[in-house]
């Protein structure tokens, strides 16, 4: 077993040991164009740039892997197979790397590295568009290709839910964990605000049959001075729905109406309930009633 080190001012490194040396010794320095410098044309092309780029690297949420050690070097050819580990976050992690010879020409040609692992991504209830890795925005998914070490995933942010907490994970994982998320208190108050108003402006209506309202009145004839009122006002229960909008429910409450008809005072009460769901734009949560 060996202990892989290499100095600053070492040459280009050209053996396979050399080359993964310096890969970790670029990563331990948040060094990306050093690190992607060392990946075969094939693996730096796929290998996406926004999570192998220095904003990635120097990101806090990014911890790069540490003492490395090689346990075995085999080389058929113009292929090299390394496996050893290395530590992250504490723990001692296995790798298997893959290095081709590619570029120059004769015995000058340099060894690239042909493989990296994948980063599993966090599950959650109704599963995510988008994930926050290392500070880096990237679509929902497992991603092939990204240096070793360990990456805080978490979620852009949004008007309506929040995380409860980053998770993270750790390259060659076969899962990471679960990213929790609850709805945003503000969004909680937001939308009360939204259906008092919406009720209210039900109430104010001077309509048997407000438009756009959950209750209603009937007179076969004609009515005048309208009045609503909320006799029994409904529980609202609101609760964060599976594309990350809001759904609003209620218990049943009462609304009542008076008026004056040709025969004196008309009444009727109406059993109601709201239904609804709000969903965020760029700047603002918008409840629309059902």
């Amino acid at each position: 077993m060996a202990t892989v080190t290499m100095g600053r001012d070492e040459p280009a490194p050209w053996s396979p040991r050399d080359t993964i040396a310096a890969y970790f010794h670029a990563l331990a320095d948040r060094d990306a164009d050093t690190a992607r410098s060392l990946l075969s044309r094939d693996v730096a092309n796929t290998a996406p740039m926004p999570l192998t780029s220095g904003a990635a690297l120097r990101d806090p949420g990014y911890h790069p892997p540490g003492r490395l050690k090689i346990t075995k070097l085999e080389v058929r050819g113009d292929v090299a197979t390394v496996e050893g580990d290395y530590e992250v976050d504490g723990e001692r992690r296995a790798t298997l790397l893959t290095l081709i010879h590619e570029g120059g020409t004769g015995e000058a040609r340099p060894w690239r590295i042909n493989s990296l692992p994948s980063l599993p991504p966090p599950t959650g209830e109704y599963g995510f568009e988008a994930l926050l890795i290392a500070g880096t925005q990237m679509p929902s998914g497992s991603i092939e290709y990204v240096f070793h070490g360990s990456y805080l995933v978490t979620l852009p942010d949004h008007l309506i839910r929040e995380v409860v907490a980053p998770v993270t994970v750790r390259t060659g994982d076969r899962e990471a964990g679960a990213l929790r998320v609850r709805m945003r208190e503000s969004a909680r108050q937001s939308v009360e605000a939204q259906v008092r108003t919406y009720l209210e402006r039900c109430t104010a209506s001077r309509e048997l049959a407000p438009r756009g309202c959950p209750f209603s009145a009937y007179s076969p004839t004609p009515v005048r001075d309208v009045v609503w009122k909320i006799a029994q006002h409904p529980a609202i229960e609101i609760a964060l729905g599976s594309t990350y909008s809001i759904e609003v429910t209620s218990t049943f409450g009462t609304a009542t109406v008076t008026a004056r008809d040709g025969s004196g005072v008309f009444t009727e009460s109406s059993s109601f309930s709201v239904l609804g769901h709000a969903t965020a734009t760029t700047s603002k949560i918008l409840f629309m009633p059902r």
